[in-house]
């Protein structure tokens, strides 16, 4: 019988080769990963899904440096443009993996928001090049009179145009919180793409009653963040009415004030003075409404974003144009 001293030498040896063994695999897994991503590489000029999946996670850090890809901020044009040029997904997904052993549909998930991610999305279904295009229009329910509520925070716009909140020109009237009943579906839609074919975001009017004058308003909001409800649901669940006044439609954002431009990296605050992001240079962070002087050196600017959410930015980080 083995007394305790050698079946100790064995287990100590058995671990030993079980360890040296787990790092021959995982080293060669990451040879394997290597090998994958370098010969993936080598086909960039001739294989244009391997381009597009370089361009996208390229847009995810325009920078280049990896530690300033939380305060890159994405060049969704980039992602767009891409878009409209991807002829089969599928590859692009499978380059995209082999490049950056990432998923790129996550990746995208994390960095556009909702309404980009469904541009996104569409413009790669229904663009004309698409080899895996089935032929069929998209499918949606938005027939006249049909009820609406909120399924997700919405942008609650001007004109049918997905255009950025932190642009001046943006066409954004106010935020309805997720779960909110906002109107009536008139029978129109159109997507963003400038009359270029059924790609871009889908946006839906909206028939609702203005609060301050009770007059019939319309708006549009996108279709990804709206659902279809039933008069029984919608009597059953007693959805909250969603507020909005006729000079809100009218006239969305007073863009009379200066404009809050950084041009660096500046933190921004909210009313505490806690800072709550990171404003990327030369991004319009919004219009300003005061300025304060704490005395001890510092001068700080409020400012209004489109969407009329209010915060603190040091003025040494920023322009007023």
């Amino acid at each position: 019988m083995e007394d305790n001293e050698s079946i100790k030498h064995k287990l100590l040896d058995y671990g030993v080769k079980v360890v040296l063994l787990g790092g021959a695999v995982y080293g060669l897994h990451k040879l394997y990963q290597h090998y994958q991503k370098e010969q993936t590489e080598k086909g960039a000029d001739d294989k244009p899904e391997v381009r597009q999946a370089s361009t996208i996670y390229s847009a995810f850090n325009p920078s280049g440096m990896e530690w300033m890809k939380k305060m890159d901020g994405t060049n969704t044009e980039a992602v767009f443009n891409t878009a409209k040029e991807i002829t089969d997904l599928n590859k692009v997904l499978s380059a995209y993996k082999k490049l950056y052993n990432s998923s790129m549909m996550d990746d995208l998930r994390q960095e556009l928001n909702p309404e980009d991610y469904t541009k996104f999305l569409n413009t790669v279904k229904f663009n004309d090049t698409n080899i895996n295009k089935a032929g069929n229009k998209p499918k949606f329910d938005f027939k006249k009179g049909t009820l609406l509520v909120t399924k997700l925070v919405s942008n609650i716009r001007k004109t049918p145009k997905n255009i950025s909140k932190w642009n001046p020109a943006n066409n954004i009237i106010k935020l309805a919180e997720a779960g909110k009943f906002i109107g009536f579906a008139t029978g129109k839609s159109t997507f963003d793409n400038n009359g270029a074919g059924e790609t871009g975001t889908l946006f839906i009017e909206v028939q609702s009653v203005a609060l301050d004058t009770k007059k019939i308003i319309y708006y549009w909001v996108a279709a990804s963040q709206l659902k279809t409800i039933s008069q029984a649901d919608y009597k059953a669940r007693k959805y909250p009415f969603f507020l909005i006044n006729e000079n809100e439609v009218l006239n969305g954002f007073d863009v009379s004030k200066k404009r809050v431009i950084a041009f660096q990296s500046a933190p921004v605050m909210d009313e505490k003075f806690k800072m709550i992001g990171i404003a990327s240079p030369l991004q319009i962070v919004g219009y300003s409404i005061m300025e304060l002087d704490d005395n001890k050196g510092n001068k700080y600017v409020k400012f209004i974003t489109p969407n009329q959410q209010q915060y603190w930015i040091n003025k040494k980080f920023v322009q007023l144009i």
